[in-house]
């Protein structure tokens, strides 16, 4: 096996998998084993991070620096923004700033048919103004469009 776990590890694994199956645990288990194997502990916390925020964690849970830091590398997610460009301006502006959306016209669409997040929240009116109680610990904002089209827009001054 591709692993450094002991025998009587993957003993427990495999029998916490099989007791809920639909949970994924022994999946989970090889992916961080072989990220932490790769990546090291660091880029396994990081993966870690990158998929809560995919794909559960509430992100009010979650520290806004270290989201930068876990998609820092990553220019097609995370786009850096001067504050005074998108605070206070309407969502469908910031939207396309911040590249989640085409053009306003897309952004009011989505965002009247119910398809856009701020910081995993609907966005009901494309006239809602973003604000600093917006940006997590001060610094971070993540668009959602649809199910996963993810941007994260990290504000500086």
């Amino acid at each position: 096996m591709f692993t450094f776990l002991k025998d009587e590890e993957i003993s427990q694994i495999l029998k916490t998998h099989f007791e809920s199956p639909e949970k994924h645990y022994a999946q989970e288990k090889l992916a961080s084993e072989i990220t932490e194997m790769v990546h090291g502990l660091i880029g396994l916390k990081k993966a870690k991070l990158a998929t809560n925020i995919m794909f559960g964690t509430p992100i009010k849970d979650l520290c806004g620096q270290e989201i930068v830091e876990a998609f820092e590398n990553d220019t097609q997610l995370l786009t850096i923004i001067n504050r005074n460009e998108i605070l206070n301006c309407s969502m469908d502006r910031v939207a396309v700033s911040a590249g989640a959306c085409k053009s306003r016209t897309e952004a009011n669409k989505l965002i009247k048919s119910g398809g856009f997040y701020l910081n995993n929240e609907r966005v009901k009116d494309p006239q809602h103004k973003l604000v600093e109680s917006d940006l997590l610990d001060g610094i971070l904002c993540i668009f959602r469009t649809g199910k996963s089209n993810y941007r994260l827009v990290k504000v500086i001054d």
